[in-house]
């Protein structure tokens, strides 16, 4: 789901589009955290979305937000810099635990 990179912290995502609000929703297949967006799937909004939401989920700044892998799948992989692993781990905790 997440491992530690020497540029940042790389997170697996898989996103679902068009839904009533941005969220997560869980974990998908073990491995990836759910993320649901309110955004479409046109002209990169829902990528943009993603950004704003995990600086903001993360309270880093967007530019520490990038998209490494998947910018039109639904899973992805983000860079996170500038947060350490275990404040990720701190922050993800309670969307982890069933």
């Amino acid at each position: 789901m997440f491992t530690q990179k020497e540029t940042g912290i790389c997170l697996s995502v898989r996103v679902t589009p068009n839904a009533k609000r941005s969220k997560i929703e869980g974990v998908w297949q073990g491995d990836t955290l759910k993320i649901a967006l309110h955004a479409p799937p046109v002209d990169g909004k829902a990528n943009a979305e993603l950004i704003d939401f995990l600086a903001g989920l993360f309270r880093i700044k967007k530019k520490n937000v990038s998209l490494l892998r998947g910018e039109t799948a639904r899973e992805k992989c983000i860079l996170l810099q500038g947060i350490t692993l275990e404040e990720v781990q701190t922050i993800l905790k309670p969307f982890l635990t069933a």
